[in-house]
Formats: C-alpha cells, sequence, structure tokens
C-alpha cells in the first residue's frame, strides 16, 4: 500500500509540476499542491473539529445559562474555547500538520520532484507556509461556526458575530505562531519526530503545566521577582487575546467572571493588603499590564519568522536525494 500511496503521489505530483505550461512553477501552484495534497482531507478535517469541539460541547450541555445572560458576562464558555480548543488542540494539530512539510518529503525523496526543477527553495517554504495557513483558517472556520451555532441557542444571538470574530482573530495569532515555529524547525531537522518534539512540548508546558504552577508562582510574586513573564508564552498569548477582546468590548475588565480565569496565564497580579500594625490580611487582584497586547503580539510573531527564516536558510544549505 505504501509504494502504491508513493507512486500515486509522485504522478499526482508529475501532472501538478511537469506541465509545460507550467515551466515556472509559482509560490501558489505549490501552496495549491501543499494544502489539496499534503494537509487537507475530509476526514483530516472532520476528525480534527471534533476534537476541538467535544469538550465545549459536552462542558455546554452540562451548564445551565440563565435567560438573557451575555455570553461575555457569562465566561466559562469563553474559557474552555481559549484553554482546551485554542490552548491545546489547534496548536497540536496546526504543529503536526506543520512538521512533516519539509521534513518528510525530503526524507521520502518527494521533494525531488521541486528541487529538479529550477525553482527557489524559498518559494517552497513560503507555499506551504501559505499552504499552512489557509488550512488552519478552514479549520478555524468550521469549529467557530459550530461554537457559534451552538452558542446561539443559549445567548444573545446578537452578541455571536462578535464572539466568533474574536476567537477567529485569535485563532490566528496562534496559527501565525506555531505555524511559523514549526515549519521553520521542519528546515531546519531532518528527521520529522524531531521537530514535532520542541512545538509539543512548549504547548504541554504553556497550558498544561505552567497553567498549574503559575498561579503559586505569581502568588509567591517569584513570577514578578525573576520577571518570568518575558518568557512566558502562555502569558503572551493571553494578553494577545484579552487585547483583542478589550479592543472590541473595552469594559471587560468589569467583568469579574471573564477575568478571574486568567489569573491562571499571568494577567492579573495579586498584591497583600496590610492592616494598620503591618500584618497582611488579604490581596486584591490588578491587571499585570507587563507587555502591551501589541508587543507581545510583535514578540511572538518575530519568534515565529525568525525561526522560519533560519529554517529556510538550512533547507537552502541541505543536501535532497533519494
Amino acid at each position: 500500500m505504501t509504494n502504491s500511496y508513493s507512486q500515486q503521489t509522485y504522478r499526482e505530483n508529475q501532472d501538478l509540476y511537469y506541465r509545460p505550461k507550467r515551466r515556472k512553477i509559482s509560490t501558489l501552484i505549490i501552496a495549491k499542491k501543499t494544502l489539496l495534497f499534503d494537509l487537507f482531507s475530509i476526514q483530516k478535517l472532520l476528525a480534527s473539529v471534533f476534537f476541538m469541539l467535544i469538550v465545549p460541547i459536552v462542558a455546554h450541555s452540562l451548564v445551565t445559562v440563565p435567560a438573557d445572560t451575555s455570553i461575555f458576562d457569562e465566561g466559562y464558555l469563553s474559557f474552555i474555547i481559549y484553554f482546551y480548543t485554542y490552548g491545546l488542540v489547534f496548536p497540536i494539530i496546526i504543529v503536526a500538520s506543520a512538521g512533516p512539510l519539509i521534513s518528510e518529503e525530503v526524507n521520502s525523496g518527494t521533494m525531488l520532484i521541486l528541487v529538479s526543477k529550477p525553482i527557489d527553495r524559498t518559494r517552497i517554504m513560503i507555499g506551504k507556509f501559505i499552504a499552512l495557513i489557509l488550512f488552519g483558517m478552514i479549520l478555524s472556520i468550521c469549529t467557530l461556526s459550530i461554537i457559534s451555532i451552538m452558542a446561539s441557542m443559549s445567548y444573545s444571538t446578537g452578541e455571536i458575530p462578535l464572539f466568533f470574530g474574536i476567537f477567529f482573530i485569535y485563532s490566528m495569532c496562534v496559527l501565525l505562531f506555531f505555524g511559523g515555529f514549526t515549519l521553520g524547525l521542519s528546515g531546519i531537522f531532518k528527521k520529522p519526530k524531531n521537530v514535532l518534539l520542541l512545538p509539543l512540548l512548549i504547548v504541554i508546558f504553556t497550558f498544561l503545566i505552567m497553567f498549574i504552577f503559575r498561579p503559586m508562582l505569581i502568588m509567591s510574586e517569584a513570577y514578578e521577582d525573576y520577571q518570568l513573564y518575558h518568557l512566558d508564552i502562555g502569558y503572551h498569548l493571553g494578553n494577545i487575546y484579552l487585547g483583542i477582546v478589550e479592543t472590541f468590548i473595552p469594559t471587560i475588565w468589569e467583568v469579574e467572571q471573564f477575568i478571574t480565569v486568567f489569573a491562571y496565564f499571568g494577567l492579573l497580579k495579586f498584591e497583600w493588603i496590610y492592616n494598620e500594625q503591618g500584618y497582611p490580611i488579604g490581596t486584591e487582584t490588578n491587571p499585570s499590564q507587563y507587555y502591551p497586547p501589541s508587543i507581545s503580539f510583535l514578540l511572538m510573531t518575530m519568534m515565529a519568522m525568525i525561526l522560519l527564516v533560519i529554517g529556510t536558510f538550512m533547507y537552502y544549505k541541505r543536501e535532497v536525494s533519494v
């Protein structure tokens, strides 16, 4: 079956790339080939959407929402989608999809179909990155459409387009970071498993391990004393998301249920309250504001783009053979 599949893929690539009228292979042709043959399939789309939706659907079915509740005042659905759908599952899908795009094709020999023609390898990398962005957009639109239909049954329908738009914009930020980061590694490392290791560890560390330990670090003031927020990807992603929400809903900081959960991502800091004798009697929370959301976005984007440039450079130097 493997040989049959390889022969079929080879014929499809030959037909796509070697037509007489297509001597000069464009970036969009590479993007089309990557999207249709390497990334997209109905089975993969359905499976991806299923895993992105299963927890929000179950949680929504178990919680009774009072009538006329604002989807932004009642923050559990937004948090589940932020934490589970776009914090765990979506990045894992993007990482798993982007990892083999260069390294696997080089190892299998199918990359020879591209590099045997006079084509700039930068075009190959850009074309594959465009295809990855398109795939992520399709996946996010399908997922958010189903979530929006589900949410419209419990919340005000007038808020649903804004809810959709906020999460779609945020999903593109996640896609840009993890897609560019992983594709860059795919150009650096030869083995796909080595490509996948670091991005998956980042996802697990950011949204599982630090989710548990970050509140303790914040409460002990070690998070701020040692300036851990500089390197905390979870904080920067949360800051970007909250910045998007604030752009459309400036009063979101007044919604206690919505904001409290983001203490887990370093967006709130705790300050001790002392009595007249100097003894601590409690704590109060304030926005941390270590970085403006725009700076967090620039830092994340620059990190992904720098790795993408390095990956392209290493891909130039790599010898491609069977």
